[in-house]
């Protein structure tokens, strides 16, 4: 790839880490008219899009060109629907099944065949006596032997009848509770892998390979060198920061940085001092950024990573000029999170 383009792959790259994507988009569709096989320029242009169906387009276009990549297909993942939730509805068959379970005993009713007792399936010595025996029923004797009572002949156990309705209802009610129970599995594991997702896509961006070989260029070097290298820090300070308040040399302080708005913080400076302001994040997840801004709002100094895609904390030296209020501002490429700032 001639050096110009591998310049302007860089700068779109900035401008990503600056939340200018709106630039960086503009820039990656001139470079891919250009090149169109590069697919270094549509995997940018994906995380530059701010529109799903545009992302996935570049996103299959860096797989046309580069079968197997595993960044694009973890980042193809996300845009994947997860499955909807299960209407619960009214079990139809829930009268029948009460008044099956839960069977009433009546005395009245002359013509019934069933033994209505407290368990309505007893069989044997726990089956209720028949409720329709004669109640003046008397035992006969033999003629041979009149002493000798004839016992009564045994009542016929009754059959227990499962009525076809409830029957249907519990088995409803078994394939419904199956469904719920692998919905909940599908649902916590989509969760888990959307997470790991979130989690990692700003570190597969800062270590793709093929940035780590472009900042690797002698030019991009020369520039980051003399200074002259800017990571798409405004010039001016931002209106929007959330005031943490002042901070003296020697001293440090924790905070957490909020993904969109970034912290300021402020410390007085004398005139011929040395200082420098470092930046660590406290988790996994912080990629901090730190620039420092003098009495007249104006950008003097900023750092991304120490160690480029290897240290992504951040560390500035500068000498005062002259004594003055000088303005801290810590920043989040990707996700926010918890840092601590110190001043030596």
């Amino acid at each position: 790839m001639p050096d110009a383009n591998r310049a302007e792959l860089v700068q779109a790259y900035n401008w990503i880490k600056a939340g200018k994507k709106q630039q960086a988009e503009q820039l990656l569709i001139s470079v891919i008219q250009q090149h169109p096989e590069n697919a270094d320029a549509w995997w940018l242009l994906a995380n530059a899009l701010s529109e799903p169906a545009e992302q996935q387009e570049a996103l299959q276009e860096v797989l046309k060109l580069r079968p197997g990549d595993e960044k694009a297909q973890k980042m193809l993942a996300r845009f994947v629907p997860p499955p909807p939730a299960p209407v619960k509805e009214e079990d139809p068959f829930a009268d029948l099944l009460e008044e099956t379970q839960s069977p009433t005993k009546s005395a009245s009713n002359k013509f019934s065949t069933v033994d209505f007792d407290d368990d309505p399936f007893g069989t044997g010595a726990d089956a209720d006596d028949d409720p329709f025996a004669e109640a003046d029923s008397k035992p006969k004797r033999r003629p041979s032997d009149s002493s000798e009572a004839v016992k009564p002949k045994a009542k016929p156990q009754e059959k227990a009848h499962w009525n076809p309705w409830a029957l249907g209802a519990i088995g409803c009610f078994g394939i419904l509770f199956l469904l719920c129970g692998a919905v909940y599995v599908t649902m916590n594991q989509l969760g888990q892998q959307m997470s790991g997702v979130v989690n990692n896509m700003m570190d597969e961006i800062v270590n793709d390979p093929t940035f780590i070989a472009a900042m690797a260029d002698p030019t991009v070097a020369a520039m980051m060198q003399d200074g002259s290298f800017s990571f798409g820090t405004s010039d001016t300070l931002p209106d929007q920061l959330s005031a943490r308040g002042s901070i003296e040399p020697g001293q440090s302080v924790r905070a957490t940085v909020d993904s969109f708005v970034s912290d300021s913080w402020t410390f007085h400076g004398n005139a011929g001092q040395s200082y420098v302001i470092e930046v660590n994040a406290m988790d996994n997840v912080l990629d901090p950024t730190v620039a420092i801004y003098n009495h007249d709002n104006q950008l003097i100094a900023e750092n991304d990573d120490i160690v480029f895609a290897s240290n992504t904390n951040s560390r500035v030296e500068f000498t005062v000029s002259q004594a003055a209020t000088y303005t801290i501002v810590v920043g989040a490429f990707g996700s926010g999170g918890n840092y601590e700032l110190r001043i030596r």
